[in-house]
């Protein structure tokens, strides 16, 4: 006997079927990855990069991808943490979703904390696939540094010499 849960789940999808029962960050993923597919260009790749690495960071694909694709370094690797959760969104789209952490690769080596989502989508009438990545947990991009002339449109507010002592 195969037992089906249905979530009834706050995301853009209406129907959410798995014959697992899926776990509150799952949940979350499929949820990130229904808000991202309304926008599915802004998020278009067509290659992997390491920029897939960044903190909350979305990506689509048009090809299947797997873990050896996944940018990685010298000391460290992906570990997949826990089975894959196969769910199907809207009767439209069957999902493959795994959840990947890095692991180390000796025992003096440091491994950075990430999480990372990796989903592989087929659309059920079609059969074509894509994949989605999400870094839930990555590298905080280092802010731009700002100088005082990203700040000269401010020089309208204050009194010339103030603006000639500014460089504005």
């Amino acid at each position: 006997i195969i037992f089906l849960h249905i979530y009834t789940m706050t995301t853009p999808f209406n129907a959410v079927e798995s014959s697992n029962k899926l776990s509150p960050e799952c949940r979350r993923a499929i949820t990130v990855l229904g808000e991202a597919l309304i926008h599915w260009e802004q998020f278009f790749t067509s290659e992997v990069t390491k920029d897939i690495l960044i903190h909350n960071s979305k990506w689509f694909l048009t090809s299947k991808i797997s873990k050896d694709r996944l940018p990685d370094a010298p000391d460290w690797g992906w570990n997949q943490s826990n089975g894959k959760a196969t769910v199907t969104l809207d009767n439209t789209y069957v999902l493959e979703l795994y959840k990947y952490n890095p692991i180390r690769k000796s025992p003096i080596a440091q491994q950075p904390s990430y999480k990372l989502w990796l989903g592989n989508i087929r659309v059920i009438d079609t059969s074509e696939t894509f994949s989605f990545i999400w870094c839930e947990k990555g590298k905080v991009p280092d802010a731009p540094e700002l100088t005082l002339q990203d700040l000269s449109f401010l020089s309208e507010f204050t009194d010339p010499a103030t603006s000639k002592e500014l460089g504005w």
